[in-house]
């Protein structure tokens, strides 16, 4: 919950099941692995943040006009 009409963007923007939103919201191991997929942001962090795909088992950037870019892992997990 919270967050701001300002950062309601097309690259910052993702649909989650109510299921998944809730342990996200409930449970803080979930949400440190959602922010590590880029699924939760913090306020502060970047838009450009790359995304996984947990269907396609790959790494995506979310972009302004609504489609989305492969791309490799953040550095930060490999």
């Amino acid at each position: 919950m919270g967050g701001s009409k300002l950062r309601d963007r097309l690259d910052n923007l993702m649909v989650l099941c109510s299921a998944m939103n809730l342990a996200i919201e409930s449970d803080s191991v979930q949400a440190g692995y959602a922010k590590d997929y880029g699924w939760k942001l913090n306020s502060w962090d970047d838009y450009s943040k790359p995304v996984f795909d947990n269907q396609r088992g790959k790494w995506f950037n979310l972009n302004l006009d609504g489609s989305k870019s492969e791309t490799e892992a953040p550095s930060y997990l490999i």
